[in-house]
């Protein structure tokens, strides 16, 4: 989890919100997670000291450390560029040291460059001054980041006014186009004591009832299966009954079952999902799986599950 409240736009407290947002990831989620959390100097002691009876399930990390990383240049325009530049993200990534995230969660407010949405970040996490222009994160360098790191979810979460709830949701949107797994935004405005975002963590993450109610500050991109949507019968054999790759080998799972993933490994299964994504139907008009594509996935998922065998030493039912 990421927070940060650039002074270009309307203040909000990160450090409640990481607060509320860590116990609420540990209450609703069925299982053992650790959450990493990443804020500015100015929220770092407090941000720490209030999350201290969370356990040790919880790592703030110091700021400090991104120090290294050069402030990026004042800009409206997102790049394009598939490469990591910004420091927030860097210093996420390099902070990991190799470890894989599930999900990635920033807590901050949005921004609409034209038809395409960002992030909004102060400066750096050590230099929160600019109060005329945040510093901006596109759908190019949020893909990279989740890639890097593994990432099968992406969470953005919107502060009190938020100063673009429709940057939040393109932004989120070009990321769902183009990677398989669960993207979703939650707007604090309408959801301010986040009962509908803990609804919504129980049902996608924890395997809760499907919502009663309508919650018009979430948003979601999902698998049509939490939702009970038929799935096409040429795909059964690529998909197993929770509606994830059967193409997975038995080192890779279990590889990314284990609570220290690599993040080469969760980064490869998720290049692997995408192609499956790619080039399986996803409507009943369309024609039948390429029995190609298939050998081809398959060819991918044994090299990726030697590899694993190889440098992890992971086999069916845990490590030999």
């Amino acid at each position: 989890m990421c927070a940060s409240s650039p002074r270009a736009k309307a203040p909000f407290d990160t450090n409640r919100e990481l607060e509320r947002l860590a116990k609420l990831w540990i209450d609703r989620s069925r299982h053992r997670i650790r959450v990493h959390i990443f804020t500015d100097t100015a929220g770092y002691q407090d941000t720490n000291w209030r999350t201290t009876g969370l356990g040790p399930a919880v790592m703030v990390h110091d700021p400090h450390a991104a120090d290294q990383y050069a402030a990026p240049r004042r800009t409206s325009h997102l790049t394009t560029a598939t490469e990591i530049a910004n420091p927030w993200l860097l210093w996420i990534r390099d902070s990991l040291q190799g470890q894989a995230l599930d999900i990635v969660h920033f807590v901050t407010h949005g921004y609409l460059a034209g038809e395409r949405g960002a992030i909004a970040l102060a400066s750096t996490p050590l230099l929160n001054t600019d109060t005329m222009f945040s510093r901006f994160v596109g759908s190019a360098e949020m893909s990279a980041l989740l890639t890097q790191v593994g990432a099968w979810c992406l969470v953005l979460t919107g502060p009190p006014y938020n100063y673009s709830g429709a940057g939040l949701r393109e932004l989120a949107d070009s990321i769902a186009l183009v990677r398989p797994g669960v993207v979703l935004v939650d707007e604090l405005d309408l959801d301010r004591e986040g009962a509908q975002f803990a609804a919504t963590v129980e049902m996608v993450f924890g395997e809760g009832p499907a919502a009663a109610e309508a919650m018009p500050g979430i948003t979601c991109w999902a698998h049509p299966r939490f939702v009970e949507y038929p799935r096409p019968p040429q795909q059964a054999d690529l998909l197993t009954a929770d509606g994830r790759s059967s193409l997975i080998e038995p080192a890779t799972h279990d590889a990314l079952a284990s609570e220290q993933t690599p993040a080469w490994v969760a980064a490869a299964t998720r290049y692997l999902e995408a192609q499956q994504s790619e080039w399986v139907p996803d409507t009943t008009e369309a024609a039948e799986v390429d029995p190609d594509a298939v050998a081809a996935l398959r060819s991918v998922s044994r090299l990726l599950d030697n590899h694993v065998r190889r440098h992890l030493g992971t086999g069916p039912g845990g490590a030999t």
